[in-house]
């Protein structure tokens, strides 16, 4: 920058003075804000846009907020009904068909029994299961050869297993198939196997956190097995439940 002294007067009778000219390279001179000024340019030539952008954000702040604590209540909600309101039923496998001859010091006319040995699982990670008495039957090849009760368990705690026994009557009209008969004294796998079907009905509680929930079930375990006895084979066996 360079200050050139003025020659002009304006009145001879006035006192002279000086006048000075001020001469700025162009490089000097700013078209635009500088950098450090933008910000506050900006600010004081559009307020009313600043708002409304301070505006939007607090907005947005506030929607994903209230959608994060929606999604978290919905998700305990989910989890809650699937974990306590929503308990699964019992498993049930069948493990081995015993026959058991009456003793020698029993009547003449008195009938062996047939006892099926279950296992019963809770498959629950939080709830138990009681289960009541129930009645139980049992078929060969399409015959019921057996009737008896089904014993109640109070509870069974949860992801735990139980083994159940029937104990069943033999049914006094036909009593035992002779080949089943055959087989409890002569325990040798068999080339054909032996079907049964083993019916019984039982009220279940289902016991949640926040309540008890009762029904009755009827279940059906279709098995195959190679013998009756205490050393058998179970080659195959699928137990449903209907409600």
């Amino acid at each position: 920058m360079r200050i050139v002294p003025s020659t002009k007067q304006e009145n001879s009778n006035q006192q002279p003075h000086s006048t000075y000219i001020i001469q700025v390279p162009k490089d000097q001179i700013y078209r635009v804000p500088p950098p450090e000024n933008a910000g506050i340019v900006e600010k004081y030539r559009n307020p009313v846009q600043n708002n409304q952008s301070g505006r939007r954000r607090r907005c947005a702040y506030w929607c994903l907020s209230i959608f994060l604590v929606v999604a978290f209540i919905v998700s305990v909600i989910v989890c809650v009904h699937h974990f306590t309101l929503s308990p699964k039923n019992p498993d049930f496998s069948i493990k081995r068909v015993i026959i058991k001859n009456p003793p020698p010091s029993s009547k003449k006319n008195a009938s062996p029994k047939l006892q099926v040995s279950l296992e019963t699982t809770n498959p629950n990670s939080v709830n138990d299961i009681g289960y009541g008495q129930g009645n139980a039957t049992l078929v060969y090849k399409g015959k019921a050869i057996g009737h008896g009760s089904y014993p109640a368990l109070v509870n069974e705690g949860s992801g735990k297993s139980d083994s159940v026994d029937v104990v069943l009557a033999v049914s006094s009209k036909g009593g035992l198939p002779k080949e089943l008969v055959s087989q409890s004294h002569n325990n040798k796998n068999r080339k054909k196997p032996l079907p049964f079907n083993l019916l019984f009905n039982i009220p279940l509680k289902l016991k949640t956190w926040l309540f008890t929930k009762k029904i009755d079930v009827k279940v059906g375990c279709k098995f195959e097995v190679s013998s009756v006895g205490e050393k058998i084979k179970i080659l195959s066996q699928k137990c449903d439940i209907q409600k």
